[in-house]
């Protein structure tokens, strides 16, 4: 299940950060949103060992630092950062992905965690070919 708290943002690792693209635009709308409503949804973040390891709420750090303000509202879950990493992936509806984005978090998987085609496929919920042509991106 997990829990919701706020944390000072320097205290996450953005170790995904690489591969998220910039979009000024979503970002000028998100910085927006925040200044007019605060922050409403939380940022994905999973702990191994004493860190903080942020998988999904890149927008949202850049739309608060735009904001000035140096705390985030995140969302601590008790999954390890590869099923994290699985349930961001398997959420197509409620994201739209890059195709280089999505590459690159199926390479962390199938490289970092050995996981195999398959298994990612049968994880977020596509076939194997489609994960084998990200994985070629």
């Amino acid at each position: 299940m997990g829990s919701t708290r706020t944390v000072d943002i320097h205290l996450l690792e953005l170790r995904y950060a690489h591969c998220r693209i910039m979009n000024h635009q979503a970002l000028k709308q998100l910085r927006d949103s925040i200044e007019t409503y605060g922050q409403i949804v939380p940022a994905l973040v999973v702990t191994e060992k004493d860190k903080l390891i942020l998988v999904d709420g890149y927008l949202r750090v850049r739309a608060l630092r735009a904001c000035g303000k140096d705390q985030i509202c995140v969302h601590l879950s008790e999954e390890n950062e590869q099923n994290a990493m699985f349930s961001l992936l398997a959420k197509t509806n409620e994201r739209q992905w890059e195709a280089i984005e999505q590459s690159v978090l199926l390479q962390e998987l199938h490289r970092r965690f050995g996981c195999s085609l398959s298994h990612i496929a049968a994880r977020i919920g596509r076939d194997k070919s489609f994960v084998k042509r990200r994985l070629i991106c």
